[in-house]
């Protein structure tokens, strides 16, 4: 009876967890059906409707990406946590830079990224993976962040 209680609860605890079941912050981005291009990516992006309404740290945020042709990122204006989740709280980066490149022997639409930021003269940086889909025929940059049960993303859509 005993075994049958602990199989249970670890069944209840396997079924919960986000990274079992699909998260709601990829509702109503679609899968491109072909490898995105340099050209097609370099452009400017600002958050979507869908991260100011459901990520309490992006509601009123202005926050902007642009990825550009020389390999180098620039986002403004965005929330720590989007980039360290041990960096909590209401502070804003008024501008981090970084690079990115496509991954090598990737068919994935995604790109690596190494961003630098400086909070309160002390420099930090992070290497994440940022997947792209495609959101009423425009590129968007999903970038995850945060415990992966929460599902949490920021989603950049191309302007």
């Amino acid at each position: 009876m005993k075994l049958k209680i602990v199989l249970i609860i670890i069944a209840v605890i396997f079924m919960s967890s986000c990274t079992l079941i699909p998260c709601s912050s990829t509702a109503g981005l679609t899968d491109l059906d072909n490898k995105v291009s340099k050209k097609e990516l370099i452009g400017n992006y600002e958050l979507d409707d869908w991260t100011k309404k459901l990520i309490p740290e992006l509601k009123n945020s202005n926050s902007k990406l642009s990825i550009k042709k020389n390999g180098q990122i620039e986002i403004t204006n965005i929330p720590t946590a989007v980039f360290n989740d041990f960096l909590h709280g209401e502070r804003i980066i008024d501008k981090a830079n970084g690079t990115w490149k496509f991954p090598q022997k990737s068919d994935a639409n995604e790109i690596i990224t190494k961003m630098i930021f400086s909070l309160e003269s002390e420099s930090n940086n992070t290497v994440s993976f940022w997947k792209i889909f495609s959101q009423n025929g425009k590129l968007t940059i999903f970038i995850e962040f945060g415990d992966p049960d929460n599902c949490t993303a920021a989603r950049f859509i191309k302007i």
